[in-house]
């Protein structure tokens, strides 16, 4: 089944303004490139390479980023965009770039771009923030096979993540999610924060459930976050 992947890109990243002062979250590179294409390559790595990206804060640089390597490009208005992006031998990236609006809310960005999701019955959702090695057609299978509204990836961050705490139950939503297009109508407008009202509520619902991911997960929340993840990468 070929899903549609929504990343959310649009959010000013003021948990670490040392390096978003410059430029949107998404666009901090790690081993020479930003967070968004990790995030992209491991979708796409999955055989999901069209993607709808929700643009806020400094969405001109991420627009900039994928039209120095598009071979196609059609807009749809002076502020959203469709390209397509050549990647050798493989799959070429299909991506919309969609101006959500600065001050939006997660849950409001997601309702803005609802349209483009109108076909179809479920889509792939993940923060543009977040990194990891989980095996998303095992989780998208885990999701069918329970027929919830929602499946999100359950993980434990690594020791020294801003968000580690040395407990064998510390599991926290880690993103990567599998949605129902029916979630979009629980979504109220700007002002919808996708955890904490739309979610959350799920979860508590047995509505949205975990898929639990014992291997690597990281957000980049701090520069020390950063670092580790660099670290990672190196195998150090």
């Amino acid at each position: 089944m070929l899903l549609k992947v929504v990343i959310l890109a649009g959010g000013r990243g003021t948990r670490i303004l040392e390096l978003t002062k410059f430029r949107p979250k998404p666009l901090i590179e790690l081993a020479g490139y930003p967070l968004l294409w990790h995030i992209m390559n491991l979708y796409s790595r999955h055989g999901f390479n069209e993607f709808i990206l929700c643009l806020g804060y400094k969405q001109e640089m991420i627009k900039e980023y994928f039209l120095e390597k598009a071979y196609k490009v059609k807009k749809f208005s002076s502020s959203s965009l469709y390209c397509e992006i050549a990647r050798g031998d493989l799959q070429p990236w299909r991506v919309y770039l969609i101006d959500t609006g600065e001050d939006t809310e997660t849950g409001g960005r997601l309702k803005r771009i609802s349209k483009y999701l109108e076909k179809d019955e479920y889509f792939l959702l993940t923060y543009g923030d977040c990194l990891t090695d989980a095996n998303l057609a095992d989780e998208i299978y885990y999701h069918f096979k329970h027929r919830k509204l929602g499946t999100y990836l359950s993980v434990r961050p690594y020791p020294g993540h801003s968000y580690f705490k040395d407990s064998d139950d510390c599991y926290l939503c880690g993103g990567y999610f599998v949605l129902s297009t029916k979630i979009l109508k629980l979504i109220e407008g700007d002002k919808t924060h996708l955890h904490n009202d739309i979610i959350e509520p799920l979860i508590q619902e047995n509505k949205c459930i975990p898929y639990i991911h014992k291997g690597f997960w990281s957000s980049v929340e701090t520069i020390k976050d950063k670092q580790i993840i660099e670290n990672i990468f190196k195998g150090i």
